[in-house]
């Protein structure tokens, strides 16, 4: 193409004419054209490929991210079964049968291993019992006594306090002197913190028996937990001079902590040497 060229502006130059000057121009273009670098061509092609290539991976990367995104497996919570909660041990289920076949009296929690000391039957095997004096003296029904002296004994021991009360009152008005109702109500009245009618219940057992040991250490008790110290210890030591065995009570006992580290009560708790 270049020979045309070459003819071309040779004519140009014989003829003068100015249209041979455009044509000059564009066949300049042209050869100024075919002569760019091959390698012009390739970039602007790998540029617009590129340009296509990230123009797709916009459109399509956000859906693949969340296509990637797997969900964690939500894990139930496992609830324990309610049946083990009902499953009794076999020993649990004999006891309770043995409760239920168990006569009532026989039923009922331990006395509280505490200072109040109910008593529950005498050397004899029936309650502490004076009998009155007296032309008008009273005739005393001992099985209705014993029967209602074991139910109040049983309701005391479950906690069912204000019945214990109402039967051991119902002893009393047939005993006066039973002397178990009286200490066991003393004990009752502690209980519930009136302790103006648990003194008042302690001493008249003391005015029908004066060495009725129980009533002497249940008011030692009482006046412990008053911060009573003279009186505590003037009825520990009535009550251990008329029974020795109330030492081990008051070591072991609650209400008596107060006066531990006192030297008269240490002195009193000593076992005497045989």
């Amino acid at each position: 193409m270049s020979y045309i060229n070459d003819a071309l502006r040779k004519a140009r130059r014989d003829n003068k004419d100015d249209e041979w000057q455009l044509i000059d121009v564009v066949s300049t273009a042209e050869t100024e054209t075919s002569k760019s670098p091959r390698w012009l061509w390739a970039v602007g092609i790998l540029a617009v490929l590129l340009l296509v290539a990230a123009s797709t991976a916009l459109l399509y990367w956000p859906r693949e991210k969340q296509s990637r995104q797997v969900q964690k497996p939500v894990m139930a919570a496992v609830q324990p079964s309610t049946e083990k909660k009902a499953i009794k041990a076999p020993e649990s289920a004999m006891l309770e049968e043995m409760l239920r076949e168990a006569p009532e009296g026989e039923q009922g929690a331990p006395p509280a291993a505490s200072a109040q000391r109910p008593v529950q039957t005498a050397a004899s095997g029936q309650p502490d019992r004076v009998e009155g004096t007296g032309t008008a003296k009273r005739v005393i029904d001992g099985n209705e006594i014993d029967v209602r002296y074991a139910q109040a004994l049983k309701r005391q021991n479950e906690g069912q306090l204000e019945q214990a009360e109402a039967l051991y009152k119902k002893v009393l008005e047939i005993d006066p002197h039973h002397l178990a109702s009286l200490n066991n109500l003393g004990v009752i009245f502690m209980q519930q913190n009136k302790y103006r009618e648990a003194i008042a219940s302690f001493n008249d057992a003391l005015d029908k028996q004066s060495n009725y040991v129980d009533a002497h250490y249940n008011l030692a008790c009482l006046y412990a937990r008053k911060n009573d110290t003279k009186n505590s210890l003037y009825f520990l030591k009535k009550a251990i001079g008329f029974n020795p065995e109330a030492i081990q009570w008051a070591i072991r006992d609650n209400d008596l902590k107060t006066l531990a580290n006192l030297p008269e009560f240490k002195k009193l708790v000593q076992v005497p040497k045989k």
